[in-house]
């Protein structure tokens, strides 16, 4: 199944370079994918590639590679060349699952300690694009106030009498001081208090997890430390240079149960530093960051909450 999506997205992203670079003429790459595709997943990413494919042209587009004077068999070429190159970098995570599920696992000071064998029904699953976008949109719609409030031409306080008549002293007609034409009246259409939320299926927000983690394990932005509490003195600037140590300027810390008393207090005012329990996973915040930082107990939490199809769940 892989390999069929892989080489349907890279014929579709070939005829699309070739119609801008003038190889073929008048014949849309989104109709060449439809005709090729023949599965739902595989139009998914298709349209993912597309859009992404059309991205990297607009900006290539005054480069003399895809000039007309050039002949026509180097124009295919190095077309079809650098579509491996696009294809491969944007459905990296998509089209190349990882092979081996067994990382390193570090301490602060980065230095190996050990390996830890990473659940594959969780980090081995195929990344799904759609569901992210549908999980962010659910978070921060959800976290929308929607307390806007302005006052109508019924709500302003001062008299509903006429101002003046309606005829007779040689100006405009008008009402009330409170419409909405006056100086300090009411709006015509006011803002309201709105709730925003809107419901997401408990076993989509799973799935949106477990795409969440398998993208960053695809894209080599997963970390493993033994122990987040570990060389922790409590302070800010202690937890900012071993961040510098790493080369991280942007990571997302799943905490170990037990006491994180001092992680917590040192990332309390580092913006660079998302820190969140191990129960409560928050698909915005991996996303956010660049980097994921777990630890061997928390991967054991989420290997009991989410087990494989067909396994029980543990009771509490």
């Amino acid at each position: 199944e892989w390999q069929e999506q892989r080489s349907t997205i890279h014929h579709s992203t070939i005829a699309m370079l070739k119609f801008v670079s003038g190889a073929v003429a008048l014949r849309p790459a989104a109709l060449l994918c439809r005709s090729a595709t023949t599965s739902r997943s595989a139009a998914t990413s298709g349209r993912a590639v597309r859009s992404s494919v059309a991205r990297a042209i607009q900006q290539q587009r005054n480069i003399s590679l895809f000039s007309k004077s050039k002949p026509q068999e180097d124009v295919t070429a190095v077309v079809e060349e650098d579509a491996k190159a696009i294809v491969a970098s944007v459905l990296e995570p998509v089209l190349n699952p990882p092979t081996s599920f067994t990382v390193p696992v570090f301490d602060w000071a980065k230095n190996q300690v050990g390996t830890v064998e990473l659940p594959k029904h969780i980090f081995g699953v195929r990344v799904r694009p759609d569901l992210l976008h549908r999980y962010v949109v659910w978070h921060r719609a959800n976290k929308r106030l929607g307390v806007a409030k302005m006052k109508s031409r019924s709500e302003k306080s001062g008299a509903a009498r006429k101002i003046r008549p309606q005829k007779g002293q040689g100006k405009a007609r008008t009402s009330t001081i409170r419409a909405p034409q006056k100086r300090g009246g009411g709006r015509a259409i006011p803002k309201r208090q709105k709730d925003w939320s809107f419901k997401m299926s408990i076993k989509t927000r799973h799935l949106a997890l477990k795409s969440a983690l398998a993208s960053k394990f695809a894209q080599n932005k997963l970390v493993i430390l033994n122990d987040t509490e570990a060389g922790m003195s409590g302070k800010t600037k202690d937890l900012e240079a071993s961040l510098k140590n790493w080369g991280w300027d942007s990571v997302a810390l799943a905490t170990q149960p037990g006491n994180n008393e001092k992680i917590v207090r040192a990332s309390r005012s580092n913006i660079k530093v998302k820190t969140f329990a191990h129960s409560h996973w928050n698909v915005y915040d991996i996303l956010k960051k660049k980097t994921l930082v777990l630890t061997p107990k928390a991967l054991e939490w989420l290997a009991q909450q989410y087990p494989p199809l067909g396994v029980p769940k543990p009771a509490l």
